[in-house]
């Protein structure tokens, strides 16, 4: 889990539109979005906004969560946020 997230963080802090403030410690990982892609993006996958006030959403990997499932998270979230503006 905490090896996707690291995987994750970096994939979606090289992309278009979204910050990674902090490198995962475990298996989660803020990341700073457009806010008006917030809907957009949680309408595609679940998760939880973290800090509305900075922008901070809060994406989980498991034990179970494959470089596949990272990679294919990635590919969403670059499509929705580079709809972006």
């Amino acid at each position: 889990a905490n090896a996707m997230a690291h995987r994750l963080a970096e994939a979606v802090a090289g992309g278009d539109g979204v910050e990674v403030p902090v490198a995962p410690e475990a298996n989660a990982v803020f990341a700073r979005i457009p806010w008006d892609r917030l809907a957009p993006l949680q309408a595609w996958s679940h998760f939880w906004p973290w800090d509305p006030a900075q922008h901070l959403v809060r994406w989980m990997t498991s034990w179970a969560t494959t470089p596949a499932d990272v990679d294919a998270f990635v590919a969403g979230v670059a499509a929705i946020v580079g709809d972006h503006g």
